[in-house]
């Protein structure tokens, strides 16, 4: 009798504990969706594969609905490349140029492991300007992009620095594709979606006929707009794949990136992902998604076996500022100390200028306004005025868990390099020269 009284108890606690973790992820959710005026956002949060809570927020959205997800699909196209190195049809040693001997001359040391990392010095897609014009015509053939990407010499040496490329996930989409004689998507469905259960996963279409898709929008004079679709024939490998929060962490569990990709590959980026730390204590597996109208995050902590997807349908916002505070509060951790301090005019000085952080076509500008800095940038990066912390720290002042800017130099003047928390990735910043 006392053993069944005690078994009673810890369900009670238990059910009692779930049920509390539950409403606190839902009650940050539906504050931050309000407060970041998201149209629609679902949450799925997933500890030890155990589901806590897949809610949506907003309108028109729900557990079931089907998101874009941007860059977050670039893990699914590093599982398939892992895949077929499993299966012996390929190394991640061999040269890039095996798959395509019209590629430019300049690509002949380039490696699929270079790809992966995004260490290959291939040309970002979205700089060549006839592919960034044409992003949204629906005509357009995946070989048009890929003999486009081609055709660029290298920017440099291969594995001599690094260098956040779509490109490089586009080839990989393409040597899957000639090594399993399957296309990309249908190789994913057979290999992971359908043996994982992952049902609402497929590659996104350009005019959408599945049940519960969800319209991205941005925000035009302060109200939203549906956002146009890009043409998804030029988001494979890169970005270009659709589902459910819940599929995604039911994904972030049974992919076990700790388990399949030792830590130490995945430092700084690597196969889709990045290994950074939530406040600078707990290790975190992650990638954002930035697609047009849609924003969304994964994260998966390994120590805890926390997985975490926050998916909204808004350009220009930042979802993992929704994930930390949820993990924040499952891990009982509290909020780091954002306390600001008066920036000095010279210091002001020293910061500003303008910054390459390793893209094509996409560089920070740190402004002066009145006393602080502003952070201007191309999208999906939105702008934002940072707040001062001292040493050289800022971050941003509505959304400090966005983004933490930390320089790096001995204080020379001008300020020359940072590293960066943003988007779910570790940054570095170097400045550029004023042109002549």
């Amino acid at each position: 009798m006392a053993k069944l009284l005690l078994t009673a108890t810890l369900l009670l606690l238990g059910s009692v504990a779930f049920a509390n973790d539950a409403e606190t992820i839902r009650k940050i959710a539906r504050a931050e969706q309000q407060r970041l005026e998201i149209p629609g956002l679902t949450v799925a949060v997933s500890r030890g594969g155990e589901m806590l809570l897949n809610e949506g927020f907003g309108n028109d959205v729900d557990a079931d609905s089907v998101y874009q997800l941007g860059s977050i699909s670039k893990q699914f196209t590093a599982a398939g490349v892992l895949r077929l190195v499993e299966q012996g049809k390929l190394t991640l040693e061999a040269p890039v140029t095996q798959f395509f001997p019209d590629a430019h001359e300049s690509w002949r040391d380039v490696r699929i492991s270079h790809l992966l990392h995004q260490t290959s010095g291939i040309r970002e897609f979205f700089s060549i300007p006839e592919v960034g014009k044409a992003l949204t015509d629906h005509t357009r053939t995946p070989d048009e992009l890929l003999q486009r990407i081609l055709r660029e010499p290298l920017g440099f040496g291969p594995g001599s620095r690094w260098s956040y490329s779509n490109s490089n996930y586009t080839l990989l989409a393409a040597i899957i594709e000639q090594l399993s004689g399957a296309p990309y998507e249908e190789f994913l469905a057979r290999e992971f979606f359908q043996p994982l259960g992952l049902q609402s996963m497929h590659h996104c279409e350009n005019q959408p006929t599945r049940p519960h898709i969800v319209t991205g929008y941005n925000i035009r004079d302060g109200k939203p707009v549906p956002a146009e679709i890009e043409n998804m024939n030029w988001a494979r490998g890169d970005g270009g794949l659709c589902g459910t929060a819940a599929d995604l962490v039911k994904w972030a569990q049974s992919y076990s990136y700790d388990k399949l990709i030792p830590q130490q590959r995945l430092a700084p980026y690597g196969y889709g992902v990045s290994l950074v730390s939530l406040d600078e204590k707990v290790p975190k597996i992650a990638h954002n998604g930035a697609i047009g109208g849609f924003m969304c995050t994964l994260a998966f902590y390994p120590d805890q076996q926390l997985a975490i997807a926050v998916l909204t349908n808004r350009s220009r916002i930042w979802p993992q500022v929704i994930e930390k505070q949820i993990t924040r509060a499952l891990l009982g951790l509290p909020a780091p100390d954002y306390a600001a301090l008066p920036l000095p005019p010279k210091e002001l000085e020293r910061y500003s200028g303008t910054y390459d952080i390793g893209v094509a076509n996409l560089s920070l500008r740190l402004v002066t306004r009145g006393a602080k800095l502003r952070l201007e940038a191309t999208p999906p990066i939105p702008t934002a005025d940072l707040r001062y912390l001292g040493n050289g720290r800022f971050v941003a002042e509505d959304n400090p868990d966005a983004l933490q800017l930390q320089f790096t130099d001995s204080g020379s003047a001008p300020a020359d390099r940072f590293h960066l928390l943003m988007a779910s990735m570790q940054w570095s910043g170097r400045r550029l020269p004023i042109p002549k």
